[in-house]
């Protein structure tokens, strides 16, 4: 009311010196009070949820206002969990490109003798590359040509979720038929070799400071230079019904695979799986009463290993011989006069996707050794990776980016640390990013509709984009809030984080979601309130 009533006599006389200073500390009340009580109103939330010493950091800021909303420990370094995945996925659009492409591709090479060139073969509509074919070489000395698999690093090559969302939908069966079709086409029944090119990335799969007892789970999937079915195999088991031991069935099929099956049928469902460390040596142990409803999802230790195998297997149905299966740094000979036969492209847009909206561990930290790949030109690495994703960050945040400290990609590593001010700051460049940061938004989970928020704040008269994240006493929500247009004006656009580090029993994540659930609906109805 008063900044009314000095705008009332603003019109009829001119102000002095004095009077304009008044106006300007009068105006200023206003959003100065509704940021102080927004912040009263969420510390009393914290304090009301009985965090014991949990430690909390929270930012919020009004992206078209400029205006600080929020700031509770905002510098304070924190671990993400899975809010790691924001700054991994803004830098592969910065580094890599929004129009980056992966490429995962099947090759022919000569025979190790010299052989007589057939015709090529006419190029099919399912080749991303023209075919060819090469006499097979047994009348030129008994030498055979080989296959070779190149990846590049695609985390969603053989992706299930991915594969079902094409159009029309498919099956990780299919993308390996499609596979056995060009081979077939070559006229070649024997192959010498399946060489796996894995090079773009280095060959440590797994990060140090992941927690080994979680290595054979989903959300610890190796990383490769070659990926496929996210790097995992989905295990199923059934009741004997003589009473022995379950009926285990592996997908995909992989009888290469070595297993021990200690489990046995008994009256209650307790099945479960080890491997041996280094290795793709599984143990099924526990009892099955009844056939499970879905799969126990477990990983693979070498995954382009896997890859090759699996296509070896599925060659050797079809009637296809293939020796031995190698990489390519334990051969002699070059491999530059490989014959492109398929490939297999994935854009960045959908990885970055399937990263923030579901989350994917496996997918992050691709991208950030891909990243490390595209700035070096050497396998790509944690430590390299790690590199570009800072120098993208010091372009793109200036000295905010000093408060991030990189581990990983996913955040599935306990040693990253950032601070609210800088996801916010992030998200805030994010939003002034007109390109970038638009394909970036439709990467997030939207509360109520897509991902990890699907089922969460869906009574939000508005759009609630966000990252979640968890790992033991770490949880995370960070993104955007948009309050809907109005007559007296345009949406409204907040961005908001929220890092609570080291609660405990019996503290749960769910307690945090609900807690972060009912801060957002705080900033939402506080603000709409003044609107």
């Amino acid at each position: 009311m008063a900044t009314m009533s000095w705008s009332y006599f603003a019109r009829r006389r001119p102000l002095t010196a004095i009077g304009a200073v008044l106006v300007l500390l009068v105006a200023a009340v206003g959003p100065v009070a509704s940021a102080q009580a927004l912040q009263s109103r969420l510390e009393g939330l914290i304090r009301g949820s009985d965090l014991g010493e949990t430690r909390v950091a929270v930012m919020v800021l009004d992206l078209d206002r400029h205006e600080l909303l929020v700031a509770i420990d905002p510098d304070a370094a924190m671990i993400p969990a899975s809010n790691m995945k924001l700054v991994t996925t803004a830098a592969a659009l910065d580094v890599l490109g929004a129009e980056h492409v992966f490429r995962t591709e099947l090759a022919l090479t000569p025979a190790t003798a010299t052989t007589t060139p057939a015709t090529p073969a006419t190029a099919t509509a399912s080749a991303a590359v023209g075919g060819g074919a090469i006499d097979g070489g047994a009348a030129a000395g008994g030498a055979y040509p080989s296959l070779v698999i190149t990846g590049d690093g695609d985390p969603a090559f053989g992706d299930p979720d991915l594969l079902a969302r094409h159009q029309p939908p498919l099956a990780v069966d299919d993308l390996l038929a499609r596979w056995v079709e060009v081979v077939k086409a070559t006229g070649h029944a024997r192959f010498d070799r399946l060489i796996v090119d894995d090079r773009v990335l280095d060959r440590e799969f797994v990060h140090a400071s992941w927690p080994t007892d979680q290595l054979i789970n989903r959300w610890a999937a190796p990383v490769a230079g070659l990926n496929f079915y996210r790097n995992t195999i989905d295990v199923m088991a059934q009741p004997d019904p003589s009473g022995g031991s379950p009926i285990v069935e592996i997908f995909p099929a992989a009888p290469f695979l070595q297993t021990r099956n200690r489990a046995r049928t008994g009256d209650r469902d307790a099945f479960w799986i080890s491997r041996s460390p280094g290795s793709d040596i599984f143990t099924f142990h526990g009892t099955v009463r009844q056939r499970g409803t879905a799969p126990v999802e477990v990983t693979v230790h070498d995954p382009p290993i896997f890859l090759a195998n699996v296509l070896r297997h599925e060659l050797g149905e079809a009637g296809i011989a293939v020796g031995a299966v190698v990489r390519h740094d334990e051969l002699d000979a070059e491999l530059a006069d490989r014959m492109p036969l398929h490939a297999v492209q994935t854009t960045l847009p959908l990885v970055l996707m399937r990263t923030n909206q579901d989350s994917q561990n496996m997918f992050a930290e691709a991208l950030i050794k891909r990243m490390g790949h595209a700035v070096t030109g050497e396998a790509g690495s944690w430590e390299n990776g790690a590199a570009a994703i800072r120098m993208a960050m010091r372009q793109r945040l200036g000295p905010s980016s000093a408060a991030i400290s990189i581990a990983d990609g996913s955040g599935l590593s306990r040693d990253n640390r950032v601070t609210t001010r800088a996801l916010v700051e992030l998200l805030r460049s994010m939003h002034e990013d007109e390109h970038r940061g638009r394909i970036w938004r439709q990467t997030l989970a939207h509360a109520g509709h897509s991902g990890t928020l699907r089922n969460r704040m869906q009574s939000i008269d508005g759009e609630v984009y966000g990252k979640t994240g968890y790992i033991r006493g770490v949880s995370a929500l960070s993104g955007y809030l948009v309050l809907p247009a109005t007559d007296d004006g345009p949406p409204r656009t907040i961005a908001f984080s929220f890092l609570f580090n080291g609660f405990e029993p019996p503290l749960r994540n769910a307690h945090m979601r609900d807690l972060q659930d009912a801060m957002v609906e705080a900033i939402h109805e506080h603000l709409a309130a003044r609107r």
